[in-house]
């Protein structure tokens, strides 16, 4: 999981990618 706003890999990979998850879902 890379942070979109600094552009790095994030320390909470799992965490980064349930918000990806979560944002899909509230998108929807």
């Amino acid at each position: 999981f890379i942070c979109e706003k600094c552009e790095k890999p994030s320390k909470n990979v799992i965490q980064g990618e349930e918000m990806l998850i979560h944002k899909v879902e509230f998108d929807d």
